[in-house]
């Protein structure tokens, strides 16, 4: 499974817990300053390894992180159709 997460910037205090709770070693904070003053997290790339796992999510105590996951498959079917 493919995965990918949106973040709410705004509302991101940058404490890091779901960077070090990452399995697959795919988040950072970001070099940008949000509207509070801290540095959100962010994928490291849009290439990561994200498998949607959602940890990140359930570690995030003000719940900014939404997951999205979807099967190689389903990538595979959105190519041909293109």
């Amino acid at each position: 499974m493919a995965g990918t997460i949106i973040v709410n910037d705004d509302r991101c205090k940058g404490c890091g817990i779901c960077v070090e709770f990452c399995p697959k070693k795919v988040l950072q904070l970001s070099e940008r300053i949000n509207i509070m003053g801290y540095h959100p997290v962010e994928l490291i790339s849009e290439d990561a390894d994200c498998t949607g796992c959602g940890i990140c999510a359930l570690m995030c105590p003000d719940w900014v992180i939404t997951v999205f996951r979807e099967t190689k498959k389903k990538k595979e079917e959105v190519a041909g159709k293109s």
